[in-house]
Parts: structure tokens; sequence; C-alpha cells
């Protein structure tokens, strides 16, 4: 057997056709669970009757993620809404808040690929009206990092 060292150099798939990779370590997907991945906790907020991106993660690994934001609205007279999105394309249910108080809001979202723009945008339901949202945050069940159980 023959081992040669490519260094700084392009390798097209003919090359590869029928050689084995024995050794390389392969990253599993995520699975929706409740270890925190990351998280864009800043608070934000937004007005208008349109839907806005508010807040925006890109993802380090494909699969499914549980997905959590908290929501108000400025006055408990009127309805805020948030809703995730992908690569600006709605993947998740819009989620309605029609309280001034903070509720956290949570969906599983499937079908994520590495490199995707999870989003969070946000509307209200007047047009002169506010909406507030934070802690957009980004759950898997199967981490790769070191995560304290109990400190």
């Amino acid at each position: 057997m023959t081992i040669r060292k490519i260094q700084g150099q392009t390798i097209d798939a003919d090359t590869l056709d029928g050689v084995e990779l024995a050794g390389l370590a392969t990253v599993p997907d995520a699975t929706a669970g409740n270890y925190l991945e990351t998280s864009a906790d800043t608070e934000r907020a937004e007005g208008g009757a349109t839907y806005n991106k508010l807040k925006e993660i890109v993802l380090g690994r494909a699969g499914t993620y549980r997905v959590k934001f908290d929501l108000k609205h400025s006055t408990a007279a009127h309805t805020a809404w948030g809703a995730i999105y992908k690569n600006g394309a709605l993947v998740g249910t819009p989620q309605s808040e029609a309280g001034s108080t903070y509720v956290t809001k949570s969906e599983d979202i499937a079908g994520l690929a590495a490199g995707d723009l999870l989003q969070l945008y946000l509307k209200v339901d007047v047009e002169d009206g506010l909406c507030n949202a934070k802690n957009l945050r980004i759950y898997s069940g199967n981490p790769l990092v070191s995560l304290v159980l109990t400190d």
C-alpha cells in the first residue's frame, strides 16, 4: 500500500472514486432536545404589520433543532407575532402573544442543513404597534461540546 500526503491541492470526485476514507470523523445530525447549542439573547423591538427579520443564527450542522424565543407586545391590547424562517423562507408555525409579559415559544424544526440561516421574524397586528423578542435559542439532544450538568 502506498500512502501519499496531499496538501494544499484540490481533489475531485473522480480521484476519490472507490477510495475508502477510514478514520475520518463524521458529525452526527442534530436531534431536538434540551441542551443549549447557541443563543442570540439581546432584546429587540419591531413595529409594523409585515414580518421583518430581527435575529439570525447560522447552523453548524444538519438535523432537527428545538428553537425557542421569548415574545411580547408592548401593550396588552394588541398581538405580537413571531415566526422562524430558514434562509428567508417560513419554516415554523407563526406564534402569537397578546400580553405585555414575555412568554417563551418553542418549536422543533426539522430538515435543516449545515450553513442554513435560522431567523426570527416579527410583526404586530397594527401598523403603529410595537412588539419585543429576546432569547432566540437553539437546542439539541446531542450537543457537540461539553456541558456542565451540575454546578
